[in-house]
């Protein structure tokens, strides 16, 4: 528009049809300035890094559901454990060579657990020459049967007359035993698998002496 009219006014030598047809060429360029109207935006470039942003991202179609995974290692046992009790003779003193020397009673909760006992006490055996005593566990009046009883030996064998009294731990575990009351009893009795050795003069209990009972789930 301005280039039109430095050539309609800076030359003299326009002639009138040039004038007029300049001046159409003005008013058809100002009308379609006043009526143009803005175009359409255009679509958004695309990103210059390598990785599209993840809110321009085209999400793909859902994959196939997985194999199913192999089964896992069974757990352990949801048991309260462990459960223990403890019967304690503060004066225990027997001279009984064969029999029972005492018992404790043990309320067991679960089928698929084992009872640990334990005699903690003076022991002691005497003779003039050879003898042997064994002290053993019993549950409600029988000997453990799995894995095998719970027991311990004295033996002996040298032409000697001492007394000494000697603490002793026996301990061992018994599996397959049913739920509810137990009755565990600590004996003392002869020496068993065809041993020669005679039945000496047997002493249990020199102070305070104590059966443990633990109820307790083998792994």
């Amino acid at each position: 528009l301005i280039l039109y009219f430095k050539i309609y006014f800076g030359s003299a030598m326009v002639n009138v049809r040039t004038q007029s047809s300049l001046i159409l060429a003005m008013l058809f360029t100002i009308i379609c300035v006043t009526t143009a109207q803005n175009g359409p935006m255009g679509d958004t470039g695309s990103a210059d890094n390598e990785d599209m942003p993840q809110n321009l991202a085209i999400k793909g179609e859902k994959g196939d559901k997985g194999d199913r995974g192999s089964r896992g290692k069974k757990g352990r046992s949801g048991i309260e454990i462990p459960q223990l009790t403890q019967c304690l003779w503060s004066a225990l003193e027997t001279n009984r060579d064969e029999g029972l020397i005492q018992q404790c009673a043990f309320s067991k909760r679960y089928v698929n657990t084992a009872v640990k006992v334990t005699w903690n006490g003076s022991i002691r055996l005497t003779c003039s020459y050879e003898c042997c005593q064994r002290w053993y566990f019993t549950f409600n009046g029988n000997e453990c049967a799995s894995p095998g009883g719970v027991e311990g030996y004295i033996v002996k064998s040298l032409n000697m007359t001492l007394n000494v009294h000697r603490v002793a731990a026996i301990i061992g575990v018994c599996d397959e035993l049913p739920r509810g009351t137990t009755n565990v009893g600590f004996w003392v009795g002869s020496c068993t698998d065809n041993r020669p050795y005679p039945v000496g003069d047997a002493k249990t209990g020199w102070g305070a002496s104590r059966i443990i009972i633990e109820e307790v789930l083998l792994t």
